[in-house]
């Protein structure tokens, strides 16, 4: 880390402890799966999922001069001083019904990994009660990452504060306040589709910012191409004026179709890519069989991720 990057800031203590974790795009470290449990003792893969996309959000955005390429500073990836997110915003995103994300959002604050606040907020003349904002605990977030190192002097707390020098990026600070009369929970950060666009490269930019598309090729950059199609696929099938969109050899209702994609996230995504590498044989129909894999990856991405570990941590004992 350079010298440099110790003069900027992004105006808040959490996003800048943050700043000091070395993690890249929407992880799930494998150390989640042991430290983060039900209270049987099995991963409890709700909870792992919700606490990856609340860290994502509360990791720092890198900016950068746009002639030179220099750093320039680092800003948070939303608006208020903590992350606003509904208890709905979380089920439609992932799949999950109200009352598993509820119990899951319950025991990551039972860790102390994350904190619940509920606020008052105005807007339009009317004022809005038990707005959802949830506070992250990196130190505690570090303990379940790196259990191996829990007692020792590891702590994210000590981090130098740093303060932007650049002009040119502004520091938000304002509560985000909904627009939405009829619920008052209206995500700030989100940008899940929720209605029809009628050109192609309007629902692929959406999707695109759905999916985290930059800090996916990030992660991936060899992966790109694959992942530039699934784009193109989704954006066809979001923008399809058909009645029907045919799923795995059979038709079914586009607005379901749809509705599936619209819960794609970049955890959903790599499993589509990671199914795509492990087929054997050529695919007839690579369209159609991505359509299908994209469209099951919600329903699946849970047994995936536990059969997964469940490999994984058979093969550390045999080492």
């Amino acid at each position: 880390m350079s010298r440099q990057k110790d003069n900027f800031s992004s105006g808040s203590p959490i996003v800048d402890q943050m700043y000091g974790m070395e993690i890249t795009g929407n992880v799930i470290p494998l150390n989640w799966f042991k430290t983060i449990t039900t209270s049987n003792g099995k991963p409890n893969s709700t909870a792992i999922m919700l606490l990856s996309d609340i860290v994502y959000w509360y990791r720092p955005k890198i900016l950068r001069d746009e002639a030179t390429g220099e750093f320039i500073g680092i800003k948070k990836r939303f608006k208020a001083d903590l992350l606003q997110r509904s208890y709905r915003q979380f089920s439609e995103q992932f799949g999950y019904s109200k009352r598993q994300v509820t119990e899951a959002i319950k025991a990551l604050e039972t860790l102390g990994v994350i904190r619940r606040e509920f606020r008052t907020v105005s807007t339009n003349m009317q004022k809005l009660s038990n707005v959802l904002y949830i506070e992250l605990f990196p130190d505690k977030l570090m303990e379940l990452t790196y259990p191996e190192k829990a007692g020792s002097d590891v702590s994210l707390s000590n981090v130098i504060p740093i303060t932007l020098k650049s002009d040119r990026v502004s520091h938000i600070s304002d509560i985000a306040m909904t627009e939405n009369r009829h619920t008052n929970t209206e995500n700030t950060t989100e940008n899940i589709i929720t209605k029809d666009y009628p050109l192609p490269a309007e629902a692929a930019a959406v999707f695109k910012d759905q999916i985290h598309y930059e800090a996916l090729i990030s992660d991936l950059p060899f992966k790109k191409t694959a992942v530039d199609e699934l784009v193109n696929i989704a954006a066809e099938v979001l923008t399809s004026n058909k009645k029907t969109i045919r799923v795995n050899k059979e038709e079914r209702p586009s607005s379901q179709v749809k509705d599936r994609f619209r819960k794609l996230n970049i955890e959903h995504i790599k499993y589509v890519l990671d199914e795509l590498s492990r087929c054997k044989s050529d695919v007839a129909h690579m369209r159609a069989f991505l359509i299908t894999l994209m469209y099951n990856a919600p329903a699946t991405i849970d047994s995936y991720y536990t059969t997964k570990v469940n490999h994984d941590m058979m093969h550390a004992e045999k080492q």
